[in-house]
């Protein structure tokens, strides 16, 4: 039997988020895997590039993003 494939919803606008470290993330959609019966969230990084959360808790939304590019801090 063929695997299902994961459902993506985009977030439009992308947004971005920090994490309680003060890492930032884009958040760019909703994703749901069949496989696991869970809903994660996919974030854009930099450094780390495409990551799965199952959880956003305790982060915060900083602003909308331009392009789903993260913007640099400093």
């Amino acid at each position: 039997m063929p695997e299902a494939a994961d459902i993506r919803i985009p977030v439009h606008p992308s947004l971005i988020v920090e994490d309680r470290s003060g890492d930032r993330y884009v958040l760019v959609a909703s994703v749901f895997k069949p496989d696991l019966s869970l809903w994660v969230f996919e974030l854009h990084c930099d450094d780390k590039g495409v990551v799965h959360m199952s959880s956003l808790a305790g982060w915060r939304i900083t602003g909308e993003a331009v392009n789903d590019e993260v913007p640099r801090t400093g």
